[in-house]
């Protein structure tokens, strides 16, 4: 990881440099709230006051979270967006984009700052880093649920977009809190296994991949088409489908997500470059077939 160009490619960061001399040091719960609270005073800076939220979880102080109230007069829902592992919740590469342009067609979008790793990434940093965001995902439904916003995507990139991935397979098939799921560069690690979730999750999920990535990006995004070959020949409106417990049970345990879909966008690379509209249009027009207005039942 390059903390100079972390701190430096986003004007927020400006006057962090001495953070460095913190990064190595012990912080609580494994994440280095010294840097959190450096990412959240200068976002705090240069934020309105009512797009900044703090929501409250386990942890001590609360968790800085950016809000963007939809613009439309009918509102669609809400969208927890998950920027990557070191990224801000406004990091300017995606994650800027897509929470203030899906207000723009109905969707309120809320950013939350994630930890930040204090070591380095070994599985049971990832696993104590996957915990704290769990629980901050938590408060996230928890404040879109007391605004009466019932219908929840999840919005993931990179390392974030595994933990989304983690979060929502284990969430129970009757009551799973999130009724759609984005997932942007999603990849295979020793920590995790992407295409064992995907039999795993039974809600909508859009799994999006840059033509131009890494190879391990590449490679595990097709081992996650294999795991999900049975949406590929499913033809039926997926909003009309009504799944017995029978096929429900084998999209789950044997033939993956029923109501899959994975795009590769081409001429795109790692960031995007030249290609966040059209990665934007790509997500919304989903959205508005797969988890449009109201909750998403599964029979």
């Amino acid at each position: 990881m390059n903390f100079g160009r972390f701190l430096s490619i986003h004007p927020a960061f400006s006057g962090c440099l001495l953070v460095f001399a913190f990064l190595a040091q012990p912080a609580f719960a494994n994440s280095n709230y010294f840097l959190e609270k450096q990412i959240s005073r200068s976002l705090a800076q240069t934020e309105k006051k009512e797009n900044i939220l703090w929501l409250k979880t386990t942890e001590k102080p609360p968790i800085l979270a950016l809000l963007a109230p939809a613009n439309t007069l009918e509102k669609q829902g809400g969208v927890i967006i998950l920027a990557d592992l070191f990224q801000s919740p406004d990091w300017p590469i995606i994650i800027h984009g897509l929470r203030t342009k899906l207000p723009d067609y109905g969707w309120e979008t809320l950013s939350i700052q994630l930890p930040i790793p204090v070591y380095d990434i070994s599985n049971a940093e990832l696993n104590s880093t996957y915990e704290l965001t769990r629980q901050r995902i938590n408060s996230a439904i928890d404040y879109f649920k007391t605004n009466n916003i019932s219908n929840i995507v999840l919005i993931g990139v990179g390392q974030s977009a595994n933990f989304a991935l983690k979060y929502v397979a284990t969430l129970p098939v009757k009551d799973p809190k999130i009724q759609a799921i984005v997932s942007i560069k999603a990849y295979d690690s020793r920590w995790l296994t992407s295409s064992e979730l995907v039999k795993k999750i039974s809600i909508p999920l859009f799994d999006i991949i840059p033509e131009h990535d890494a190879d391990i990006v590449l490679n595990s995004a097709k081992k996650r088409l294999i795991a999900a070959n049975f949406a590929g020949k499913l033809k039926t409106n997926p909003r009309m489908l009504a799944l017995s417990s029978k096929v429900q049970t084998l999209a789950i345990n044997k033939t993956g997500n029923l109501r899959y879909r994975q795009k590769v966008i081409n001429g795109a690379n790692y960031h995007f470059d030249e290609q966040e509209y059209t990665l934007i249009k790509a997500i919304r027009g989903w959205l508005g077939v797969y988890a449009s207005g109201k909750q998403i039942e599964i029979e």
